[in-house]
């Protein structure tokens, strides 16, 4: 990640690669809850991110470049047993997961655009 951020280098494009970090982690955690649906005494777990990147989002909005760089270095995914569910639902963690998917490619979609856009700035707008 360091080489691709080092090069699209924006608070913006760090937060679309934390996002998709978070993406690939929520799709392990549905994965892993599950293959252990049937596990007695199982807890399903959960990503916590989404308040983390609500905060991070506002800090872009904010407009300030130094508050927005170190909100997104400070985002971090977490694996955490959900205290909510007492067991796995299946068509639940598979709908999740399709969400997941859908969110995931959204995200690439937007960071193939930024980069799109940065090649067309760098051949001063030629083709």
């Amino acid at each position: 990640m360091s080489a691709l951020s080092g090069i699209l280098g924006s608070a913006t494009s760090e937060l679309v690669l934390r996002a998709l970090d978070a993406g690939t982690a929520r799709h392990a955690v549905h994965a892993a809850n599950i293959a252990n649906a049937s596990v007695e005494g199982y807890q399903p777990l959960r990503l916590e991110f989404e308040d983390q990147l609500a905060a991070a989002r506002s800090a872009l909005l904010s407009r300030n470049d130094a508050v927005a760089r170190r909100a997104v270095a400070q985002l971090e995914p977490r694996v955490a047993p959900d205290a909510s569910a007492e067991a796995v639902q299946l068509d639940r963690e598979v709908a999740l997961m399709m969400e997941n998917s859908v969110r995931y490619q959204a995200l690439l979609g937007a960071l193939g655009k930024h980069g799109a856009l940065l090649r067309l700035a760098i051949r001063e707008g030629r083709g």
